[in-house]
């Protein structure tokens, strides 16, 4: 699939209704490791690219740090801050990013494309949480978005990822497989990668109809 059709599909199933995907909860691998993506430290400043409708980024403000979620959906983003009662501030930025801003500017979501997002538009930040983003990125898209989000970050910035993996030959992405290996060819230059946990997804390879299927958590921290 190429870029576009990748965007418009997430726009279309978040039209359509509540994806699959979509989880009611805040996800239990970022409360496992919040530790390691904020390196313990209180106040950090955390970008969630692709974020949907996540529970996580409210859980994050309410552990006392300030996040910045990207989303292509506007209904995904203003539903972050109607799930958690909240009115958001709304500002155009320009033709591509419109920002919601809410509890004193702790929590902001740019709805838009995160490939048109930049250093002069948010950042920088301590830290991103990567929930099947880079696993949802066209394959076409990834060397932009890497350093996209290396542009965003501090110079000693870390990376929790959540990703998928599995024999990209049995389907077509998204979400596509990410392995340590394609990891390291990605990111290895800048990034130490450490894969803090791998379990076999039971329920998504059934859905997906895969002979195996994993996801993993991997930790990156800059090499600098």
């Amino acid at each position: 699939m190429t870029s576009s059709e990748i965007l418009q599909q997430w726009q279309d199933k978040w039209t359509a209704g509540e994806p699959r995907w979509h989880i009611n909860h805040v996800d239990t691998h970022l409360q496992k490791y919040i530790d390691q993506l904020t390196g313990g430290n209180s106040g950090q400043h955390i970008l969630v690219p692709l974020c949907g409708r996540s529970l996580d980024l409210k859980w994050l403000v309410d552990q006392g740090h300030s996040v910045v979620g990207v989303e292509i959906s506007t209904g995904a983003a203003s539903g972050i801050f109607s799930d958690a009662g909240l009115s958001p501030k709304v500002t155009l930025v320009n033709s591509n990013l419109t920002l919601y801003e809410a509890c004193e500017g702790r929590l902001k979501v740019f709805a838009g494309d995160m490939l048109c997002v930049s250093s002069d538009i948010c950042g920088p930040f301590d830290c991103i949480w990567d929930k099947n983003s880079f696993g949802a990125i066209s394959p076409a898209d990834r060397e932009r978005y890497v350093d996209i989000c290396h542009s965003l970050l501090k110079p000693q910035g870390r990376i929790l990822m959540f990703a998928y993996v599995y024999n990209q030959s049995e389907r077509n992405g998204p979400p596509f497989s990410i392995s340590t290996d394609l990891l390291k060819s990605t990111n290895g230059e800048r990034y130490n990668i450490d894969c803090l946990e791998s379990v076999d997804a039971v329920e998504k390879k059934k859905i997906f109809q895969l002979s195996s299927m994993e996801y993993a958590i991997h930790f990156l921290t800059s090499k600098m």
